[in-house]
C-alpha cells in the first residue's frame, strides 16, 4: 500500500498502478471533489483507512453517490452498475420487483474496489445493514426467495437522528447538535435498561446514527416496528424534543428520529465514509463518552485518517456485539 500511497504524491493526473494483483488506472487525479480536496485526496483516504471501512462494506449490496464534477456539480445515486467493469469487483444480484426481476448490486470486498470507486468519483458509500454471505444463498429468483434469505435479516438495528427542523437543511449548528446528543443519550439510557449495546457515530452532517448489533433473526419488518416502538419511548419521555413524523411538511420542531432507514434496501453512509455534501465530512465513529465535547465537522476526508491512526476504531468490537443481542418485548 505505500507504494500505492507514494505514487499518488507525483503531480501526474492520470496513474497506472498495481494493488493486490489489480491494475487500475486513475485520471483527472487532480479534479476537485470539493472544495479543496481532489480525486487525488479521496484515493489517498480510501487507501489509508481501506482495512477499516472494508470491514463495514463486505457483503453487503453497495448504494453510491457520484459526483465527476464535484459536490456542486450534477451527481448521481447508483444502486446498480450496468456499465463494464474490472474483473476484481463482485456483484450480487437481487430480487426487485420495481425492475421487473433481478438487479446486480455491487459488492465492495477488496481494496482494489474501493480504490476504482475513487476514480469514479465516489464520494458516498452506502451498504445494505445485511450481508449476502451465503454462498448458495438466493436473493434473486423471487421476491419470496429474497425474503426468506438472510438478506432479509440485517445485522443492525438503526436510530437515524436528524436535526433538521421542518425539512430546512443547513450548516452544522453547535445548538442543534447539542439537541441530538440529548436524544442520543435518552436513546443510549433505553438500550442499556433492556440490555442492548448501542454504537453512536456522526452522519457526516449535521445528525446521528446509533447502531445496535442484532442477531440475525429479526427481519428487516421486525427491526423497523422494534425502532419505531422505541422511538415512540423516547418521544413519550421527551415529548416536543423528539418527533416521528416522516412527513417533511408536517414534521413539527424536535429531532426526527428515522425508523424508516431500517427497511430493506435503504441505506446510509458507512462508518468512515465521506459525504456528498460541501465540507468533506466524514461519517465518523465516537465514543459515547467524547459525544457531547465533539465537534463532529472536525472529521473530514483530511482529517479522519489521523483520528482513526491516533484513537483506533471505536466501533472495532461491534461484529463481535452482534452475537449477543436479543429483542424481546419491544416488537409491535
Amino acid at each position: 500500500m505505500s507504494d500505492f500511497l507514494d505514487a499518488l504524491e507525483t503531480p501526474d493526473e492520470e496513474l497506472r498502478v498495481s494493488v493486490e494483483g489489480a491494475e487500475l488506472h486513475f485520471s483527472h487525479l487532480n479534479k476537485e471533489l470539493w472544495p479543496g480536496v481532489t480525486k487525488r485526496g479521496l484515493a489517498r483516504y480510501y487507501a489509508t483507512v481501506g482495512d477499516t471501512l472494508l470491514s463495514y462494506l463486505k457483503d453487503r449490496p453497495l448504494s453510491f453517490v457520484r459526483c465527476p464534477e464535484g459536490v456542486d456539480g450534477e451527481r448521481f445515486f447508483q444502486k446498480h452498475w450496468d456499465r463494464g467493469r474490472p474483473d476484481f469487483v463482485e456483484t450480487v444480484s437481487v430480487h426487485s420487483d420495481s425492475n421487473g426481476g433481478p438487479r446486480d448490486f455491487l459488492v465492495c470486498n477488496n481494496l482494489p474496489t474501493l480504490l476504482w470507486l475513487a476514480q469514479m468519483a465516489a464520494v458516498e458509500l452506502n451498504p445494505w445493514n445485511s450481508r449476502a454471505d451465503d454462498p448458495n444463498g438466493d436473493y434473486a429468483s423471487s421476491l419470496e426467495a429474497l425474503e426468506d434469505s438472510d438478506l432479509n435479516r440485517p445485522d443492525y438495528l438503526v436510530f437515524d437522528l436528524d436535526p433538521h427542523f421542518h425539512g430546512k437543511a443547513s450548516a452544522w449548528r453547535k445548538d442543534e447538535w447539542q439537541k441530538v446528543v440529548e436524544v442520543c443519550l435518552a436513546i443510549k439510557k433505553m438500550l442499556d435498561a433492556i440490555g442492548l449495546k448501542g454504537f453512536i457515530k456522526s452522519s457526516g452532517k449535521a445528525g446521528a446514527h446509533i447502531f445496535v448489533p442484532m442477531k440475525r433473526e429479526y427481519t428487516y419488518d421486525e427491526i423497523r416496528a422494534a425502532t419505531r416502538t422505541m422511538g415512540a419511548q423516547v418521544q413519550s419521555e421527551m415529548g416536543g424534543k423528539v418527533t416521528l413524523e416522516a412527513s417533511v411538511k408536517k414534521r413539527p420542531v424536535g429531532v426526527f428520529i428515522d425508523a424508516n432507514q431500517n427497511v430493506r434496501g435503504k441505506t446510509m453512509a458507512a462508518a468512515y465514509s465521506p459525504r456528498a455534501s460541501e465540507g468533506a465530512g466524514v461519517s465518523m465513529p465516537l465514543d459515547w463518552d467524547e459525544l457531547s465535547e465533539v465537534n463532529p465537522t472536525q472529521f473530514t476526508v483530511v482529517t479522519a485518517a489521523g483520528r482513526l491512526s491516533k484513537k483506533g476504531d471505536p466501533w472495532r468490537n461491534i461484529n463481535q456485539s452482534m452475537s449477543r443481542q436479543l429483542l424481546s418485548g419491544v416488537k409491535d
